[in-house]
């Protein structure tokens, strides 16, 4: 992230999405995909169709999965963590467990609350 970036706490922009996860499309990738690629969620909702996965923004760019020892990187792989920018990923199945939307969630720095 450039230095000085003024928070902007909530959704990311699709294009955003798109270029930190690409693996992730709409009415194509199914829950058994984003299960090889991610493991399970932390969290699940709405009759197991609301799934959310947490990560931590790498210092060049990249997304750092966290929680419960994950190591999951997506982009470029850095491990070095910029922990002022957590996110958390939404996602939304269909009843025949396709990705119906995708989101990224950029929420505020974690660790000073």
């Amino acid at each position: 992230m450039p230095e000085g970036r003024p928070p902007e706490f909530g959704p990311r922009p699709a294009h955003e999405t798109a270029a930190k996860l690409p693996f992730l499309r709409d009415g194509i990738t199914t829950q058994a995909e984003v299960l090889a690629r991610l493991g399970s969620p932390v969290h699940r909702m709405s009759k197991d169709r609301t799934w959310f996965y947490p990560f931590v923004l790498t210092r060049d760019g990249g997304l750092l999965q966290s929680g419960f020892g994950r190591l999951n990187v997506v982009g470029v792989p850095e491990m070095r963590e910029d922990r002022r920018y957590w996110y958390e990923l939404v996602l939304t199945f269909d009843a025949s467990e396709r990705l119906v939307r995708h989101t990224l969630v950029e929420k505020p720095d974690m660790q000073s609350q």
